[in-house]
């Protein structure tokens, strides 16, 4: 514990320098790292507890156990490259974004940490609150270093503080059940909370995790924020959500039922944001459904792990295992290729003074070749292609749904089909997304060479990293699995060594080995660039024929023209409208689950305003009077 000490020290030390820019995100780095070195060394077995006693029975503990090293590890992992990468970036940003960042990931070190109800809450509000003043700072920086003031986002980062305000009221009304059932605040001395535990703290979690319909803030906030917070929101902020979801489901006892729910709720999650996401326009909404879609991906094989792991037979035994390591490598996939995404996003965006994705060519060309791979590393992460981590999660979450057979209720196999069904829907949108981002943005060809606007070599340096971690650590996961707590998983068969294959069930399901699958293509892929290494061919890039003009920008596919048939295709999902103006057409879509929840959200906002007007206005007498009443109340419920 003495490394997260030290982690959240220089975390709260740079948040205290964020006037001096490039040094704070510096000592964010740092942090990182320290937070890092916490996390593995908790998951190779080297931890201890601290327990700070305050008065009576009321401890406040800390301890990383193997699920909480885990999530550590994977969160300061993101935190480490967005740190460096800020050092760069961050400078077209105040002071105030550069604090904020700090202590919001000094906050998710508290949830990661605790072992009781009252930190964990702290550590929750605290990264709700900081994140909040991320997306509304309303200070930018030129490139020429003169303050540019923009409207700080005060509607849109209102509903993500109400949503997050929700999200902090479940899981405190969820303690306070959980403190009547056991008298204590400690989590570790509860394995079999009651149902209404569960299903309080797994909806906060949800909400955390910005699973339908609860992301309606994200449309209004992703475009318009810096390209670390929106990093910062998608990764460590969703990954508490998770982390949530999985200590909370671990300590209660089972609700067949409520699981259930979770499973459809999950996969329904996942399709929505695919869905989405492949017909997403803006440049950094499409990234921001994809959290959707991945959350919910992860959201069903936690649910899905819990209902195998109550069932008690051996096939299933194993399956909740399986189910469990698919959701930590998805997450740690998830993590990786969505930092690595915003990071190169932003590099090019900034570049090239862009915003939506039709727009963003010749990132390759036009920005650099760091950001183009990044764009195209994290896509195809995304999109499930081998050997990157995210092939080999998205196989196990696939994996896990498909052995719906192996249950023993009808009602559990019916809603596991049901998800499969989703889930693979889920991902074939979203490759059709990734194609979309990766043709028209790294691989585009319009945009003519930038000069370096930015800091460029920390936010390169960055990218090269998370570049490399995508395969490398795809490749060795027979490794990171049993790090994670998930032994047994991995053998061999059929020529592939053991244990280097990753089976999905016992007895036989399928199998997968990462590793033996690069090997074998890299034998493969040998003989066809030899030969084209010794025939020396040249290959010389000409302009589409057009009869021998050159073609002008409206001709060529836009990305509208990509999405088109898509939208009117699939119209009832996505309320897709035809608008005319003079000289010409395009289609609108809008998010079905957005307006209701925008209304409950505007609804709320007007009842706050009003309570600061009326009760909370600053007048004494009103305040003793709210204080007074709010005393009776707690008597009488204490009473």
């Amino acid at each position: 514990m003495i490394l997260l000490v030290v982690a959240a020290a220089i975390y709260v030390i740079g948040a205290c320098v964020a006037s001096r820019l490039v040094f704070s995100y510096a000592m964010a780095s740092l942090a990182s790292a320290v937070a890092l070195a916490a996390g593995i060394s908790s998951l190779a077995g080297h931890t201890a507890p601290l327990s700070i006693h305050f008065a009576g029975s009321l401890w406040v503990s800390f301890e990383l156990d193997q699920m909480s090293a885990l999530f550590l590890s994977i969160s300061s992992l993101s935190a480490l490259v967005l740190s460096l990468f800020a050092m760069g970036y961050g400078r077209l940003y105040g002071p105030r974004s550069a604090a904020a960042f700090s202590f919001g990931f000094a906050g998710t070190l508290l949830v990661f940490a605790a072992q009781d109800t009252l930190t964990f809450l702290a550590g929750w509000e605290l990264v709700t609150l900081f994140s909040y003043l991320l997306m509304t700072d309303d200070v930018r920086y030129r490139s020429s270093g003169t303050l540019e003031p923009r409207a700080p986002l005060v509607s849109a980062g209102f509903r993500f503080l109400i949503f997050g305000e929700i999200s902090t009221m479940l899981l405190l009304v969820g303690f306070a059940s959980f403190y009547v059932q056991y008298r204590t605040l400690s989590f570790a001395a509860v394995r079999s909370a009651a149902p209404v535990f569960l299903i309080l703290t797994t909806l906060g979690a949800a909400i955390k995790m910005d699973a339908i319909p609860f992301h309606v803030w994200m449309p209004g906030v992703y475009e318009k924020t810096a390209d670390h917070t929106s990093a910062f929101l998608s990764v460590p902020v969703t990954l508490m959500g998770v982390y949530a979801l999985e200590r909370f489901v671990s300590m209660s006892a089972p609700s067949r039922l409520w699981l259930m729910v979770l499973v459809l709720f999950g996969s329904l999650t996942a399709f929505w944001g695919a869905l989405q996401a492949a017909a997403a326009r803006r440049l950094k909404s499409l990234p921001a459904y994809s959290t959707v879609e991945n959350n919910g991906m992860i959201m069903t094989v936690v649910a899905a792990a819990a209902l195998a792991g109550a069932s008690g037979t051996k096939s299933l035994t194993y399956l909740s295992t399986f189910a469990g390591s698919a959701a930590a490598v998805l997450a740690l996939g998830h993590a990786l290729a969505k930092s690595l995404l915003f990071m190169s996003i932003g590099h090019a965006k900034e570049s090239l003074g862009v915003k939506t994705i039709d727009e963003t060519r010749g990132v390759w060309r036009g920005v650099g070749r760091v950001p183009g791979v990044g764009i195209l590393a994290a896509g195809l992460s995304l999109s499930a292609f081998p050997p990157l981590l995210g092939y080999t999660g998205e196989w196990m979450v696939l994996e896990t749904v498909f052995q719906s057979s192996r249950f023993q209720f009808s009602g559990e196999r019916l809603f596991l089909a049901v998800a499969g069904f989703l889930i693979a829907l889920a991902i074939g949108l979203a490759v059709f997304a990734m194609v979309k981002l990766i043709g028209y943005t790294a691989l585009g060809y319009h945009n003519e060479r930038v000069s370096a606007t930015l800091s460029e070599r920390p936010m390169i340096i960055a990218q090269v990293i998370t570049i490399l971690l995508l395969p490398l650590l795809g490749i060795g996961l027979p490794a990171l699995i049993p790090l994670f707590g998930y032994p047994g998983l991995f053998g061999g068969l059929l020529g592939v060594p053991s244990p280097l294959l990753l089976e999905s069930g016992a007895p036989f399901f399928g199998v997968v080995s990462p590793t033996m699958f690069t090997a074998v293509m890299i034998v493969l892929g040998a003989v066809p660039v030899l030969l084209w290494w010794l025939r020396k061919t040249r290959v010389r890039a000409v302009e589409p024929w057009h009869g021998g003009m050159s073609l002008s920008e409206k001709e060529y596919f836009t990305e509208p023209a990509f999405s088109q048939i898509l939208l009117r295709m699939l119209r009832r999902f996505y309320d897709t409208k035809e608008i005319s103006t003079p000289g010409s057409r395009q289609l609108s879509i809008r998010d079905r689950f957005a307006r209701p929840l925008r209304s409950v959200a505007a609804i709320i906002q007007r009842l706050g305003g009003l309570m600061s007007r009326t009760i909370m206005n600053g007048h004494p007498y009103y305040y003793v009077g709210y204080i007074l009443v709010a005393f009776v109340i707690i008597l009488l419920i204490r009473w």
